[in-house]
């Protein structure tokens, strides 16, 4: 009975590690900061679309194509890293519509404000990717 019972446990215990094999390595520190980047670049994204189609033009798809050139660049279709961006764009559009309701002064400075901050996202993204 102690035997049968002490198997049980070793496998038991087992069980959780088999579970998780076989399993992703952590990124490393450098992944891992262009992974947020990314992410960042993303909502960045959406919240200047939501507010240059507001201001400039509703057919306006500038900074939703560049999302899109992103997501091709970076992910493959049905990705979970694809979805993950996809949604942090969703995210920036959001968090936009709910602070500007109409084209003002302070919402173009916003989107000018986004515009400067993914180009800095973007520098160096790519300044890592060259090293």
């Amino acid at each position: 009975m102690r035997a049968t019972l002490a198997a049980l446990l070793l496998f038991a215990s087992a069980a959780p590690a088999a579970a998780q094999w076989p399993f992703e390595p952590a990124p490393s520190p450098e992944e891992a900061r262009y992974q947020m980047d990314r992410a960042e670049l993303a909502r960045v994204l959406g919240g200047a679309h939501y507010l240059r189609t507001m201001c400039v033009d509703r057919g306006d798809q500038i900074w939703r194509n560049a999302m899109e050139e992103l997501l091709d660049a970076e992910t493959p279709i049905g990705s979970p890293e694809r979805s993950a961006l996809a949604a942090a764009f969703n995210a920036g559009y959001r968090d936009q519509e709910v602070r500007y309701y109409s084209c003002t002064d302070e919402a173009r400075q916003a989107e000018a404000g986004l515009r400067e901050q993914g180009a800095k996202l973007a520098d160096a993204m790519r300044a890592r990717n060259s090293d």
